[in-house]
């Protein structure tokens, strides 16, 4: 099952949403900011996260932004060739900048199913869809997680899957870069 692209205008706020707190908000911000991260960088965007009741709001730069409404989740939808996980909800905080030839962004998702059903499924999508992958797993203090990394065409196409359980949720990262 594959995401069908967005047709909603891009915005030019800063990036919107609030993320939870814990292991999943943690995972969520650094792999926000790995993913808007790119060379030529000039302007800049929030990416603000949520730990009880602070807040704080990492600042990083974005070339040429242009994520898109927080309430609009379709709006930070990955391209058709991001395999999309069938038991997962969108969640609200995902990025999105594309130019004419590329597309980079973050897709935050959760569902009930563990931290390995998501990478078997990842792991095996990938592949039959012709991308080289790399798996690694850990578990601490009961909270499993597991990192799908992926390549196709030389590199040309790169994603990145983060499963990370929490009480019984397992909230996914996927960061995506590479040609449209």
């Amino acid at each position: 099952m594959k995401h069908s692209d967005s047709n909603a205008a891009p915005q030019k706020a800063g990036l919107p949403g609030r993320v939870k707190a814990g292991v999943a908000g943690s995972l969520v911000a650094m792999a926000g900011a790995a993913a808007v991260i790119m060379p030529g960088c000039g302007k800049e965007a929030s990416v603000p996260t949520r730990a009880d009741e602070a807040v704080a709001a990492v600042s990083t730069p974005v070339p040429g932004a242009s994520p898109a409404a927080g309430s609009d989740r379709d709006a930070t939808l990955p391209p058709r060739w991001v395999p999309s996980y069938p038991a997962a909800q969108g969640q609200e905080g995902g990025t999105k900048r594309e130019t004419k030839d590329k597309i980079a962004g973050t897709y935050l998702a959760k569902t009930k199913d563990d931290p390995d059903k998501v990478k078997d499924y990842f792991d095996s999508t990938l592949k039959a869809d012709g991308f080289e992958t790399d798996v690694k797993s850990t578990s601490t203090d009961g909270n499993d997680s597991t990192i799908v990394t992926a390549t196709v065409n030389g590199g040309k196409r790169k994603l990145t899957v983060t499963a990370t359980s929490e009480k019984g949720v397992t909230n996914l990262v996927i960061t995506y870069e590479g040609a449209k």
